[in-house]
């Protein structure tokens, strides 16, 4: 970098030293020699310089305005703490009803959940392996060589899905199960039902 743009640069911090007022941060481009400032949290720009203004209780500075802390509403130039029933907890300016629990009017009523369920916020989903039937969960039949997936079922790898039951996949050699299918191994590919080596050439390398 030149003399002359190392001066440039040294001129314009200093003018933004001597313009920026007191509560100000320096936000300056050193590459554009930009001159901006802006006023600490707390303050607000009024022409050139900042002033403090009021953050009423209960309430914190977020740049140059102010919000509620959480449990609080805003309600003119105040804060005022909202009501929070039973088996809820704050949030923002509001209240929302705790695991298990659903909001009815103004209080939080509990879930009722069935055997083999677990509460999801203000609903129920049944366990692994088991189905919802109407308000219950029932226990899922699961044929061999499977697991449960949720409230369905899937076949074990190496095996495919035919009506209820699940049958062993038929792999050729030079070939492995991934799930329901079967791939080549490296250095082979498909060809029909089976898996034929790829002619590699010297100084290569089979990739799929």
């Amino acid at each position: 970098m030149t003399v002359a743009r190392w001066a440039i640069i040294g001129f314009s911090l200093t003018v933004a030293t001597v313009l920026r007022p007191v509560n100000a941060q320096d936000q300056t481009s050193p590459q554009t020699g930009t001159v901006r400032w802006v006023c600490d949290g707390g303050y607000r720009r009024i022409n050139d310089h900042c002033e403090r203004f009021d953050v009423p209780r209960h309430a914190s500075a977020v740049g140059d305005h102010w919000l509620c802390n959480r449990g609080y509403k805003r309600v003119d130039d105040h804060c005022d703490a909202i009501s929070v029933p039973p088996h809820a907890s704050a949030m923002g300016d509001r209240w929302v009803c705790d695991n298990g629990y659903k909001e009815i009017g103004d209080r939080c009523e509990e879930l009722r959940i069935p055997p083999h369920a677990w509460a999801v916020g203000d609903q129920w989903v049944c366990k692994n392996g088991y189905k919802r039937v109407g308000d219950n969960c029932h226990e899922l039949t699961i044929p061999e060589h499977a697991s449960a997936a949720g409230e369905y079922w899937l076949c074990d790898n190496g095996y495919r899905r035919v009506d209820d039951r699940c049958d062993p996949l038929s792999v050729p050699p030079n070939a492995q199960p991934v799930r329901d299918r079967w791939v080549c191994n490296r250095g082979y590919r498909q060809v029909g039902d089976h898996c034929e080596e790829v002619n590699v050439p010297p100084h290569a390398t089979a990739v799929s």
